[in-house]
C-alpha cells in the first residue's frame, strides 16, 4: 500500500518511545500548571513540563480542603480565617513578559482599595507580583462586587510600585470568573471572563520581575488578613504574553466544556480563526470559524452546548468561532477522521491524567490509556478508510524493546480487528 513502510515506521516509533507524560499545554513558555485536581494528600501539583513547581498546602487546619466541585474538573476551597494557602518555594525569573490565568469563586467581597482589602490569589513573599480581587473604592460597601487588581512592588528598576486595577466591579461571591493579565514590556492587559477590561493605571510597568524567592497560592507576603476566601481552579504561569485570543478561548472552552490548558484545544482552535475558514477539534466537538456574531467584543461567549450554537467571539468586529456536531469516537483533531494523527495526539499524551477528548481521552475516565486506544483501534480508518493496517505496519518494522512490543500487540490486535 502506499506509504506503508513509512507510516509503519512511524506508528512503532511513536509507541517504542512511550512513556508516562504531561499534557501538552499551551505553548513551550508555560512555567507552571496548578490544576488543582487533587483528591488526596497535601501537595499541589505542577503540571507543566518539568514539573518544577508544586507546592505545599499549608493553614491551621492543615490547608484548603481539597477535591472540592470545580471549573476544570476539582478545585480548592480556601478559608480566609484559617489562614489557607499553597507554599510553592523557589520560583521563576519570569522577565518583563508573562502571563498569569485562572479560575475564582468568591466567597466573600472586599471593601477599600488599600493593601489590606485584596483577596489574593496569587502573590509571593517579596512582593514583586500580586493578584488579587480587592473592593473597588474606599468606603465601599463590603458587598459590592470586586475588581480585578495587580501589583508589582519593588521591581529591579527600583520604579516605585504600579498597581492596574478594572475601573469596575465585576466578580461577586458564589460564581465562577476567569482571571487573566498578560504583560509584555510597559504594556499590561487584565482580562474578566476572556473580556479585556480598562485598567486604571498608576505608576508605569518597566521593570523587571527576576526569581521570586517564594510563590504562593491563595495569599501573599505574610499578611493572613489578605488571604483568598473561596475555590481556585486550573492556574497558569507562562513567561510569555498570551494573546487576548489564546485567553478568550481558554475562557470560553473551560466555560462550556470543562477543557483546561492544552495545546490541542487552545491552538487547533486558535489556528481556524487565525485562518478564516475550516474546522478543528475541541471538547469533543468540531469548532468553526464564523462570521456575524451579535457580539462586538472580543471575548465575548454565548448560545449553549446543548443547543449547538455556543460561539466565542473573537475580535470586534463579530467574527470568532462556533460550535458544530460532536466528534466521532477516535477523531482526536476533529478533522473528521480516525487516523495517525489521532494516534500521534494519543502517543504524546499516553498516561497522562486529566486529559480531555482533545489530548486522546475518548473515554471520558481523565486518563489516557489503553481504554482509548481501543475506542481509536475500534474506529480506525474512519472518514477515509484505512490506507495501512496496523499489523501491516508491525511486519514492516524491526521489533522494539520487550515493554513496547507487548503494548504495540495489543494495539495490534486492536487495530487488526478493525481491518477484518
Amino acid at each position: 500500500m502506499k506509504h506503508q513502510w513509512f507510516a509503519g515506521l512511524v506508528v512503532v516509533a511513536l509507541f517504542c518511545s512511550l512513556s508516562p507524560q504531561v499534557l501538552a499545554l499551551v505553548g513551550d513558555d508555560l512555567v507552571a500548571h496548578w490544576k488543582l485536581d487533587e483528591t488526596s494528600g497535601t501537595t499541589a501539583n505542577d503540571s507543566a513540563p518539568g514539573n518544577l513547581y508544586s507546592g505545599t498546602l499549608n493553614g491551621l487546619a492543615g490547608g484548603p480542603v481539597i477535591n472540592q466541585a470545580g471549573m476544570i474538573g476539582n478545585a480548592y476551597d480556601f478559608e480566609d480565617t484559617n489562614d489557607d494557602y499553597v507554599s510553592i518555594g523557589s520560583a521563576p525569573d519570569i522577565g518583563t513578559a508573562h502571563t498569569f490565568t485562572g479560575w475564582v469563586m468568591p466567597e466573600s467581597t472586599h471593601s477599600g482599595v488599600n493593601a489590606a482589602s485584596r483577596n489574593t490569589v496569587f502573590g509571593q513573599t517579596s512582593i514583586q507580583l500580586l493578584v488579587a480581587i480587592s473592593g473597588t473604592s474606599s468606603g465601599a460597601p463590603a458587598d459590592q462586587p470586586d475588581i480585578l487588581d495587580v501589583y508589582y512592588n519593588s521591581i529591579d528598576d527600583g520604579g516605585g510600585n504600579p498597581t492596574l486595577k478594572t475601573t469596575s466591579g465585576i466578580i461577586a461571591p458564589g460564581s465562577w470568573y476567569h482571571l487573566a493579565y498578560a504583560r509584555n514590556g510597559a504594556s499590561v492587559n487584565l482580562y474578566i471572563n476572556g473580556i479585556l477590561q480598562t485598567p486604571i493605571t498608576g505608576v508605569p510597568v518597566t521593570g523587571q520581575v527576576n526569581a521570586m524567592s517564594d510563590m504562593l497560592i491563595g495569599r501573599y507576603s505574610t499578611q493572613t488578613s489578605r488571604d483568598f476566601d473561596g475555590l481556585l481552579d486550573d492556574l497558569g504561569l507562562w513567561n510569555a504574553e498570551k494573546s487576548g485570543e489564546e485567553i478568550a478561548l481558554i475562557h470560553g472552552l473551560g466555560r462550556f466544556l470543562g477543557v483546561g490548558l492544552n495545546v490541542y484545544s487552545i491552538d487547533n482552535v486558535k489556528a481556524v480563526f487565525d485562518a478564516a475558514s475550516g474546522s478543528a477539534g475541541a471538547g469533543g466537538y468540531q469548532w468553526s470559524y464564523v462570521t456575524g456574531l451579535a457580539s462586538s467584543t472580543a471575548g465575548e461567549i454565548g448560545g449553549t452546548v446543548g443547543g449547538g450554537d455556543a460561539w466565542i467571539a473573537l475580535d470586534a468586529s463579530g467574527n470568532g468561532v462556533q460550535i458544530g456536531a460532536a466528534l466521532h469516537d477516535g477523531d482526536a483533531n476533529g478533522d473528521g477522521q480516525v487516523n495517525l494523527s489521532d494516534l500521534q495526539i494519543l502517543g504524546d499524551n499516553w498516561q497522562a491524567a486529566g486529559a480531555s477528548w482533545d489530548l486522546a481521552d475518548f473515554s471520558g475516565d481523565g486518563v489516557v490509556n489503553l481504554s482509548d486506544l481501543q475506542i481509536l483501534g475500534d474506529n480506525w480508518g474512519f472518514g477515509v478508510g484505512p490506507d495501512l493496517s496496523f499489523d501491516e505496519a508491525l511486519a514492516l518494522v524491526g521489533v522494539p524493546e520487550p515493554t513496547s512490543l507487548v503494548l504495540l500487540g495489543l494495539g495490534g490486535l486492536l487495530l487488526a480487528r478493525r481491518q477484518k
